[in-house]
């Protein structure tokens, strides 16, 4: 057998570079959301998560709604 010289290819295709894109621009946007979230959270003492937080805000269907949804 010869003697193969194995290098890594350092380079990204428009797919890949499409890809990255979108998810830094979800996950920026998921972000801003789990820090809205942290923030009303510490406004509770009680568990709940986002039903609670519906719940205390909107009223009783959409806590229902957000704890059926999630």
């Amino acid at each position: 057998m010869a003697d193969v010289e194995r290098t890594l290819v350092c380079s990204i295709g428009r797919w890949s570079l499409i890809a990255l894109m979108l998810n830094s621009i979800i996950g920026a946007g998921m972000l801003v959301f789990a820090c809205c979230v942290a923030e009303v959270s510490s406004r509770f003492d009680e568990t709940g998560g986002l039903y609670l937080y519906a719940r205390e805000s909107l009223g009783r269907f959409a806590g229902l709604l957000v704890g059926w949804l999630t």
